[in-house]
Formats: structure tokens, C-alpha cells, sequence
């Protein structure tokens, strides 16, 4: 047998060269549990495919996949030597592209001479981004480069490395242009660039440090985006729709060029006005939710993210609005195609009032109804009824500024009564005064929540309003059928997520992201005019709060003890409150949003990984008590990180009047974080801390959000985020292949490996309880379902369970039967 070489010559195919590379693999520090008789068996199977002929790089992938088709759960380093060969064809394509020889003595595949010269070359190719040369010397990046540790590349296994080469890992053409550890140091080096320069070199080292050796992994776009030309590196974007032309339409837009970047949008559209209402106070014309559902549907498929994907979005519709019948019908294969929008992600927004009736219900078999309202008709009602209480106390004239969004402007007799009429802000979704004109948005009832939602909703049940009664159990029985047929509606417990919000001062809280793990104030933009300047058409809009997640993600293996948090956290909150600092926005709402709030989201990974680490079992008192410590000294850490942060840089500037600033963390008064700490024999000190906050306040409004970490998981060699393993040994599959996968020390943990969906799952609505204490936003958290093996009042019991005891939202339900599930990963860290 001959192969090709890739210099065009033919040489024999030679068993004892591949042999001896294959032992030089198992040998590289740290060692692997392999044998010479593993590796023979290799050879043997590769002996088999082999064709006379065959190419250099066919060859190597063959070798590469032949090794990774031996990985069992009783031979799990077979994943590391497969990693292994990939990585030696990877050094010898960049040593040659760049023109250096790998020293075979010592193995050193990097060259910092080099790799500083292909950065140059890269910025002039449009690879990297210019402020990679305009921030750093040549003479720094050099200093940079000799940073690097190759020998972490060894961390990787085979399906992380190969999810790395093919989407991460910048490319010229189709060819990898870097690697591993150069793209590490790149997104280090972007992430310090807010820094001042005489620290910066501190920085990178530690930002470097915690990536390439596996601590933390930034969220995807971070990772594929920082050192590029358009660094966008937040993952997801929420949006709210308002009852506008103009506002649904801008929303498009957004949406359009966050797809375009990579992002992934969460949309409320609870604000719109429902089908059968009047516009222009023509009754019955409207159509509805429906269409500007598919118009966002539409929007993320025909903006695709540059080919790669399509683009994600979820759309929240509140139990209450008189569409959501029509809402729960949008993803089946049944029905009006014209009412379908087959690609979005639909989530339900239930208050506490439903899920009252729903327990009342099935305790007493009492038939309980549920009135459906259109928020057209509900806020003209309020804005009347408001109108006449306050002219009891104001002498003003009204007039009409929007028609659909319920804009007004107030005129006084004066400046002093327009002044005096702004201690009423508060019962209006915006007020702006200019001398003695006032204008105000009215308050929807989706804009209130807990006991004010309750009593208005059950007087509204009363008044003449456009409105529907049904039967609740009947709309559950739909709404529980479309989640067991396709895995959603996500849902949303809208009054827990606005009574814990920390920045309640500001605004609500109407929907979450595409993932379901944000929870941040939002609210929708004002349309002030449009006018014609020199032949220029000028619109004019205040954008209201636009959340956007600045994600990072903890990996529980290597990071799980008090002093690994201490001093972790406060490095994670720096680099993502960099991430704020210093990137490109899709869309100006964002940067507006984030330099308000300056939100992160720290998540993490390789959770089951750590209880069977420690021999705890998923279905057991010890899990939730060890979670509740875990989760209490991250929260601390991560609190101290942002306060240190504070110190240097400024607090955010909304913290005056944040639950942060009164000393209310997590809803938690000073005394019951006391109780807490004693009881989970972390003895940390809550009261110095909360006096820090109050004195230096909070970098950032929101700190702690458990998102899913699908593609970086595997690029790290974790368990995804909170979620149980499916198995001990799978294939994983997805843009990449077919990737066989053993989960972390299955060899040796099986024991307290449990199948997801073997779990009872009220254990995990338990666990998950006691982490949502210790989080300040939410958790993309999942339900498995064998469908055999449940029915819907189970079903129901769950998600009782989960709103009783404190849970923010409900991701999928995933089950056996809906093995086809996609997700966004823009929205994965």
C-alpha cells in the first residue's frame, strides 16, 4: 500500500510509523490508561479501510475516527488519544502554513515569533479585528504570546476538540487559521482591552488562565466573536412588542440584525391588542397576535446567521390575553397553515391567579373559569377610569398623542401644577414633563403584577371590557397537551420572577429570553415624532429597556470550594463586565440597556459531574443540602466580585433603589442570609458584605443566571449545565457528526450516574428550588419525561410543584419521544 504525501510524492504505507506516534500520544503528559494492545487494536481496524493511495490527511482522519470509535465507558482515554491525533494534524498544518518546523525533541508546536506575525497577517485578511494591533504592541503581543501553555491543549477530548476546528477556531477560507490556546489568549487579550494599560498584562494572564485551563467558558459568541472584526459578543436579546405600527415594525428590524450577528431574541407580545378589536374604533377589524408572531417567525428564518443556522427566537403570550388559544395551535401540523409559525419557540407568561384556581380546582373538583382579555380594550378602560380620579386632584386637558399605544399629552396652566403632577409617575408606564405640557403612556394590566394584577384582574372579570370566559382546566388541558406533543410552550411565573427582581424600582418584568434563564426589566420604546429636515426623514424614539445576557459559565468539576470561588468569581465578573465595555451592538437599544444596567449572567456546568464527584445521589436529601451550600458560596463570591468591581469603576447607575441597595438580596433580609450561611456551615459574612453594597453599591444589576451550556460543554468535557446525564455512554449529534461521548469518570462514578429520564423528576423541581435562593435571575430548567411512563396529572403535578415552590421558569419538557429537539446556541454558553 502507498500513500500520498502532501508534497505529491507516493511513499509506503508504513504500520510502525503509525505505532510509534500513536504510543508518543499516550505517553504525553498526563499519560493515558491505554495499553500497546489498545493501540494495535487501533491499527488493526485502520488496516481495514485503508485503500492503496490514500492521501496524507485522509489517512489522519481515518486514524482520528477509528480511535474514537474504540471510546467505551470502560476505555474512556480513547477519547484523549483521538484528541490527541487531531491536534498533531492541527500543529503540523499551522507549522507548515507558517513556515516553522515542530520541535520533535520537546514536542513545542507554538511559535510566539510566528503566531504575532499571523495576527498581523490576519487583521490585513479581515480574520482578526485591527484594535488587536491598534490596543497592543508588537513587542506586547510577543510578550503575550510566550504566555501560552501548550500543554493544556492536552484538557481536550475528542468531541470538544472537534466542535472547536470546525466552528470555533478562526478560519481563512476553510482552512484553520489558529490554535487552541492562540484563540484563548485572542479573546483574553479583547477582553482586556478596557483595562488600563499598565494593568492589562495581570489581566490577560488571569482571563487566559481560567479559559484555557477549563475553569470557565465564555458564552459562544464571545468565543467565536472576540478578536474578530465585529466583536458581538452577547448571546441573547429580549424585546417588547408594543401595541404600535411604528413599535412592531422597529421590533422587526431589531430582530432582523441580532439574527444577523448571531444573537438569539426573546420577543413579549402581550402588549398587542388581540383578535376582533377595534382599530380606529372600527370593532372587529383587528387580527390579532397571530400575524406579527409569524412576521417575527419569518424574520429569524429569512435572516439566517450567515449561513450557518437559522436564526432563534422565543415569543411570550400571557394566559390571560384572547389570543393564547390560537398561541397554543402555532407550532402543530394541524389547522390553518396561516396561523402557523413553525420555527419560533412560544412561551406562556401564568401569574399566581391561574395557578391558584388551577390547585383549587383539582383539590375540590370545582369548576373554575378564567376570563381571556384584550389589551386594546383593557387599557382604554384604565386610562379613562384613571383620567377622571386624577382630575379630582389636576386641572388638565388631555389630548390623544397615539392611538394604538396609548400616549397622552397632559396640558396645565401652568409650569408649577405640570411639576407637582410628577409625584404621580408612578401610575403611568412613562412620564415626561416639558414646562407645562406632561406627557404620560398609560399602565395594560400586564404591566402590574402580584396582589395589584390580582385585584385589578378580578375587578376587570366584572367590567365592560372586551373579554372571553373558558373553562381553566380545559385551557391547561391545551396547554399541557402542546407541551407533552412538542416539548413547549416554556413557561414563565410572571409574579414570582417581579416580586424577587431586584431592580423592581425601574420597571417590570414581562417575558425571559430565548433560554428562559434571564429575568431583567424591560419595557417597550417611545415613537415622539417624525418630521422632514432638508429632505432628510428624521424619527425620533426613546428606546425603553432592551435586556441583553453577557454569559459566562463555571465548570463545577474544577471549580466547587470556597477558596476556588474567591478566586474565581470576582475575575468571571470582571471579564463580562468587560464584554459590556468593549463590544459591537447589533442594535443601539442594547448598548443603551447594558451601560444602564451593565447585566451579566454567570451560569455553570459539570453539575451531576460534581454530585457523583462527591458520591451523592441525584434522588437524595444530601443533593439538596449540598447544592444549597455550592450555590450559596458562588452567589457570595460573585455579590463580592461585582462590589469590589464597584469600587474601581463606578457602580451601576440605576443601583439607587435596588433591593441591592436596601440590603434585600435574593428577597433575603440580612438576618435570614445569617440563618442561612450558619445552617449551611458556610459562615460567610453577609451583613460585612451588605454594608459593603450599600456603601460602594453593585457594578451590575444582575449577576446569576443558569443557562444551558450545550456546545461548550462538550468543547470542555463537562455535563451540561443543571442537567442529569441521558447516559453513562452516547453519541452526541449535531453540525460536527456523529461524536461518541463517556461522561466525566463513568468508569469509576457510575454508581450515582442516573438517567435523566429515570429521575423522579419532583427531585429536580427540589433541587432546583434551592438553587433559585441563591440566583438573582433564573434557570434554563428542564423536565424529562419517559411518555410511557406519565400521564397528564402527573404532568400538572410537576409544574404545581415547580410555581409552589419558587421556581422563575420552566424550559422544555424533553422526552424520549422528542429526540429531535433544537435549540439556539446563541443562546447556549
Amino acid at each position: 500500500m502507498k500513500v500520498l504525501k502532501r508534497n505529491g510524492n507516493y511513499e509506503e504505507f508504513k504500520e510502525e510509523k503509525i505505532l510509534e506516534m500513536l504510543k508518543k500520544a499516550v505517553e504525553v503528559e498526563p499519560k493515558l490508561n491505554l495499553n500497546e494492545e489498545d493501540i494495535k487494536s487501533v491499527i488493526e481496524d485502520l488496516k481495514k479501510e485503508i485503500y492503496d493511495g490514500i492521501s496524507t490527511e485522509e489517512l489522519n482522519n481515518l486514524l482520528v475516527r477509528i480511535i474514537a470509535e474504540h471510546v467505551s465507558i470502560q476505555k474512556p482515554d480513547f477519547q484523549e488519544l483521538s484528541a490527541r491525533v487531531l491536534l498533531f494534524n492541527l500543529y503540523k498544518k499551522i507549522a507548515k502554513r507558517r513556515g516553522y518546523e515542530i520541535n520533535k525533541k520537546n514536542f513545542e508546536p507554538y511559535n510566539p515569533e510566528k503566531f504575532v506575525d499571523a495576527i498581523y497577517e490576519g487583521v490585513k485578511k479581515g480574520i482578526y479585528g485591527d484594535y488587536l494591533i491598534k490596543e497592543y504592541s508588537k513587542e506586547e503581543l510577543l510578550e503575550f504570546a510566550k504566555l501560552i501553555d501548550w500543554k493544556r491543549d492536552f484538557l481536550f477530548k475528542y468531541v470538544g476538540l472537534k466542535i472547536l476546528i470546525d466552528r470555533y477556531l478562526a478560519k481563512d477560507g476553510k482552512e484553520v487559521y489558529e490554535l487552541p490556546q492562540e484563540m484563548y489568549l485572542l479573546v483574553s487579550l479583547t477582553l482586556a482591552i478596557p483595562e488600563k494599560k499598565e494593568k492589562r498584562k495581570e489581566w490577560v494572564k488571569k482571563f487566559y488562565d481560567l479559559l484555557s485551563t477549563h475553569k470557565v467558558t465564555v458564552a459562544t459568541p464571545t468565543l467565536m466573536n472576540a478578536r474578530r472584526p465585529f466583536p458581538q459578543l452577547s448571546s441573547c436579546f429580549v424585546a417588547t412588542v408594543d401595541d404600535d405600527l411604528f413599535d412592531i415594525y422597529d421590533n422587526i428590524q431589531k430582530i432582523a440584525m441580532i439574527s444577523k450577528f448571531a444573537g438569539g431574541i426573546g420577543c413579549y407580545v402581550g402588549k398587542i391588542r388581540a383578535k376582533g378589536s377595534k382599530i380606529q374604533n372600527y370593532e372587529g377589524v383587528c387580527s390579532g397576535v397571530i400575524p406579527v408572531v409569524r412576521l417575527i417567525n419569518d424574520t429569524t428564518v429569512y435572516v439566517d446567521q450567515l449561513g450557518m443556522r437559522k436564526g432563534s427566537a422565543s415569543v411570550t403570550l400571557d394566559i390571560w390575553h384572547m389570543d393564547i388559544l390560537d398561541f397554543l395551535e402555532v407550532k402543530t401540523t394541524h389547522g390553518d397553515e396561516r396561523l402557523k409559525a413553525h420555527d419560533i419557540y412560544p412561551a406562556v407568561s401564568i401569574p399566581d391567579l391561574f395557578m391558584k384556581r388551577l390547585k383549587k380546582f383539582l383539590e375540590t373538583q370545582e369548576n373554575q373559569k378564567w376570563t381571556l382579555f384584550d389589551p386594546y380594550s383593557v387599557r382604554h378602560y384604565l386610562a379613562k377610569e384613571l383620567f377622571e380620579k386624577l382630575k379630582e386632584k389636576y386641572n388638565f386637558k388631555v389630548e390623544k398623542i397615539s392611538n394604538q399605544s396609548f400616549e397622552y399629552k397632559l396640558i396645565f396652566n401652568s409650569e408649577k401644577e405640570a411639576e407637582e403632577f410628577e409625584k404621580e409617575k408612578d401610575k403611568f408606564l412613562a412620564l415626561k414633563r416639558d414646562k407645562n405640557e406632561v406627557f404620560v403612556k398609560v399602565k395594560g394590566l400586564e404591566d402590574f403584577y402580584g396582589e395589584e394584577f390580582e385585584k385589578l384582574y378580578l375587578k376587570l372579570e366584572k367590567e365592560d371590557v372586551l373579554k372571553r370566559e373558558v373553562d381553566l382546566f380545559e385551557l391547561w388541558k391545551k396547554l399541557v397537551g402542546s407541551i407533552f406533543e412538542q416539548g413547549m410552550p416554556f413557561i414563565f411565573f410572571r409574579d414570582t420572577v417581579n416580586k424577587l427582581n431586584p431592580n423592581k424600582h425601574v420597571g417590570m418584568i414581562y417575558s425571559s429570553n430565548l433560554c428562559l434563564e434571564l429575568s431583567e426589566v424591560m419595557s417597550p420604546t417611545l415613537h415622539l415624532e417624525e418630521k422632514i429636515e432638508n429632505d432628510i426623514v428624521i424619527r425620533k424614539k426613546k428606546p425603553g429597556y432592551f435586556p441583553v445576557c453577557n454569559l459566562a459559565s463555571v465548570n463545577l468539576g474544577k471549580v466547587n470550594k470556597k477558596e476556588d470561588f474567591e478566586e474565581v468569581m470576582p475575575i468571571l465578573v470582571r471579564m463580562l463586565d468587560n464584554v459590556i465595555t468593549f463590544q459591537m451592538y447589533a442594535v443601539p437599544d442594547a448598548k443603551i440597556y447594558n451601560n444602564k444596567f451593565r447585566s451579566i449572567g454567570i451560569g455553570v456546568s459539570n453539575y451531576h459531574y460534581l454530585l457523583a464527584k462527591n458520591k451523592i445521589h441525584w434522588e437524595s436529601e444530601e443533593h439538596l443540602k449540598f447544592a444549597n451550600k455550592i450555590f450559596e458560596l458562588m452567589a457570595y463570591y460573585t455579590i463580592k466580585g461585582s462590589v469590589e468591581l464597584a469600587k474601581e469603576k463606578g457602580k451601576y447607575p440605576l443601583f439607587d433603589g435596588s433591593d441591592w441597595s436596601k440590603g434585600i438580596i435574593f428577597g433575603k433580609t440580612k438576618e435570614e442570609l445569617v440563618e442561612e450561611t450558619k445552617n449551611n456551615d458556610n459562615n460567610l459574612d453577609w451583613e460585612g458584605l451588605i454594608e459593603e453594597i450599600k456603601k460602594y453599591g453593585m457594578r451590575n444589576a444582575n449577576l446569576l443566571a443558569l443557562m444551558p451550556t450545550g456546545s461548550t460543554s462538550l468543547i470542555i468535557g463537562t455535563t451540561a449545565s443543571i442537567d442529569p446525564v441521558f447516559d453513562l455512554y452516547y453519541k452526541e449529534e449535531n453540525l460536527s457528526g456523529i461524536l461518541p461521548r463517556v461522561v466525566p469518570e463513568a468508569d469509576k462514578l457510575a454508581f450515582y450516574y442516573k438517567n435523566a429520564y429515570l429521575i423522579d423528576q419532583t427531585w429536580s423541581i427540589r433541587a432546583a428550588s434551592v438553587r433559585q435562593k441563591w440566583i438573582d435571575q433564573s434557570q434554563s430548567f428542564n423536565l424529562y419525561i419517559d411518555p410511557r411512563l406519565i400521564d397528564g396529572p402527573t404532568l400538572t403535578k410537576y409544574y404545581l410543584l415547580a410555581w409552589e415552590l419558587g421556581l422563575k421558569t420552566i424550559y422544555y419538557l424533553r422526552s424520549k419521544s422528542l429526540s429531535d429537539i433544537e435549540e439556539c446556541e446563541s443562546c447556549q454558553v
